[in-house]
C-alpha cells in the first residue's frame, strides 16, 4: 500500500541525484531529478543506477561542457593606442559563479587582459584590445579566447602612423 523504494546511485560526482525515489502502490513510474554540476570541465558521461531488490537498470546522461564558440573584435583595425572592444561568445548559459575564459594575444603590441568572466546566466563577455603606443610597421595581431579543450580566435590589424617620406616642390625655382 505505501508503494516501493528504489534506491538511485550517480558513478559521476559531476551528476547528483537523491538517494531513493519511491513509486506510489499501483503505478510504475516515479519521476526524480538529477541535476548536473556548475562547471564540467569535458564532455563525459554519467550512468545513473536504479535498483529495487535484486533488479536494477541503468541511463546514460551526457554532461556537456561549455565551449568558446567566437570572439568578435570591433574595430578591426587598430592605429596606436587605439582600443578594439572584444565579445567572446560560450556554448552555455553561464552557471552560478561564471564561466572564466583564458584570453590571449599572439604580438606584444596588442594587450589583452588574462581573462575574462562570463557572468551567470549569460552567453556572452566583453573585455579591450588595446594597441601599443608605438606600431612601427602595419601587421596583424590575434586575440584568443580559451575555454577547456576550446578556443577561437580574432584578428585585428595594427596601423602604423603615416608618416611623411618626403617633399618635392615643382618648379623648384619661382620667377
Amino acid at each position: 500500500t505505501g508503494g516501493s523504494s528504489v534506491t538511485l546511485a550517480s558513478n559521476n560526482a559531476l551528476l547528483t541525484v537523491p538517494v531513493s525515489v519511491t513509486v506510489p502502490a499501483g503505478v510504475t513510474t516515479a519521476t526524480f531529478s538529477a541535476t548536473a554540476a556548475a562547471s564540467i570541465p569535458s564532455n563525459q558521461n554519467a550512468t545513473v543506477t536504479a535498483t529495487l531488490n535484486t533488479s536494477s537498470q541503468t541511463a546514460t546522461i551526457a554532461l556537456v561542457a561549455p565551449l568558446v564558440s567566437g570572439v568578435v573584435c570591433i574595430p578591426t583595425s587598430l592605429g596606436q593606442s587605439a582600443v578594439s572592444t572584444c565579445t567572446v561568445t560560450v556554448t552555455q548559459t553561464a552557471p552560478t559563479g561564471g564561466i572564466g575564459v583564458t584570453l590571449g594575444s599572439n604580438n606584444a603590441l596588442l594587450t589583452v587582459s588574462a581573462s575574462v568572466t562570463v557572468l551567470a546566466g549569460a552567453t556572452t563577455a566583453s573585455f579591450s584590445a588595446t594597441a601599443a603606443a608605438s606600431i612601427p610597421s602595419n601587421q596583424s595581431a590575434t586575440a584568443t579566447a580559451t575555454l577547456g579543450s576550446s578556443s577561437q580566435t580574432a584578428t585585428i590589424s595594427l596601423l602604423a602612423p603615416v608618416l611623411v617620406s618626403g617633399v618635392a616642390c615643382i618648379p623648384t625655382s619661382l620667377n
